[in-house]
């Protein structure tokens, strides 16, 4: 989604992107409740995949919803409630490194023994470091968090 792209083509490509992952929070806003988006369910929804999780938020978070678009390159039409969506989408992404959604609500494991705070430790950074990979595999997402 990186803003270097010229061509109608690539830009017209760039908006539907953004378009698919916009209207993809908006149908999961829409059927849970924006308030209910957390952390743990971007992550399910995701399917454990940090990439895949950030690039959709990524998207949603980067829609415009003033973009006239030009003669050349169609508009893509964006949720009435974006600015709710880009809230919660926002609210997710920050909840991903939650231990919540890093243990998945886990307690013990099925032998009923404690899992010592060592194997937690390296779980614990094991899915930071996955979330830090996805984060810096997409180009211009920090960008985007920011503005």
């Amino acid at each position: 989604f990186a803003p270097c792209y010229e061509a109608p083509e690539e830009v017209r490509l760039l908006r539907a992107l953004r378009g698919v992952c916009c209207w993809a929070f908006a149908a999961l806003g829409r059927a849970v409740g924006y308030d209910q988006i957390s952390g743990r369910v971007l992550w399910e929804w995701a399917s454990g995949d940090a990439t895949w999780a950030l690039l959709l938020v990524k998207g949603a978070i980067a829609m415009a919803p003033d973009d006239p678009g030009d003669g050349e390159v169609a508009v893509v039409a964006v949720p009435g409630d974006l600015a709710e969506l880009k809230r919660s989408a926002l609210e997710a992404a920050l909840g991903l490194a939650a231990p919540d959604v890093i243990f998945g609500g886990e307690t013990d494991d099925v032998t009923g023994e404690a899992i010592s705070i060592h194997m937690r430790s390296a779980e614990q950074t094991l899915h930071r470091a996955e979330l830090a990979v996805g984060a810096s595999s997409i180009d211009g997402f920090i960008d985007v968090l920011v503005e």
